[in-house]
């Protein structure tokens, strides 16, 4: 017991591990910026654009962003932040969709409907497994990269000593338990 408690930071960053798919983004026709993440995503896919990695942006997300503040989706709102950093609107595609595998699946089919091959994915941290798993088994024949965006409130190092970290942990394991029993990834 004594051992246990004595190495628990480490097994709580090792029980990360099987949620996180964080990998080198890849020069590609497309950044997908799936809805959620409190524009840490659409911060980092500017970050991405912005250093060449793709040239048009696919948003996702039909789940209303901020209610009472902005009652607009999560694509909608982070189509306002592009546009606020001077991405041109025609550069900008959105999605209606409102999970996880549907961004996926509805990206990949406009995609495919405008003839793009490559896109990065960005995401949180925590979600990257899920998303990672999803476009492996939705890809055929597109190239996809997984690249995680920075969560300024908590990451893999310190995610039980917060509400929002313990909460986002446990809900990505129960999603991937309801879509691995499913069969989506």
């Amino acid at each position: 017991m004594v051992v246990l408690f004595s190495c628990k930071e480490l097994i709580l960053v090792n029980m990360t591990y099987p949620l996180i798919a964080d990998q080198s983004p890849r020069i590609s026709d497309v950044i997908i910026v799936p809805g959620g993440g409190n524009f840490q995503r659409a911060k980092k896919g500017l970050e991405l654009y912005k250093k060449g990695f793709g040239k048009i942006f696919i948003l996702t997300g039909d789940i209303k962003g901020w209610p009472g503040i902005d009652d607009g989706t999560w694509a909608d709102l982070s189509k306002k932040y592009l546009l606020k950093n001077n991405i041109d609107e025609k550069n900008i595609l959105l999605i209606h969709s409102t999970s996880t595998r549907e961004d996926i699946i509805r990206s990949f089919e406009l995609m495919r409907s405008k003839g793009l091959k490559s896109c990065v994915i960005v995401s949180t941290l925590f979600h990257t497994g899920r998303i990672y798993r999803i476009a492996k088994k939705e890809s055929k024949d597109i190239n996809f990269s997984v690249v995680a965006s920075t969560n300024y409130e908590y990451n893999k190092y310190n995610w039980w000593k917060t509400e929002k970290g313990l909460l986002f942990y446990f809900n990505e394991i129960l999603k991937n338990i309801y879509y691995l029993y499913k069969g989506y990834v």
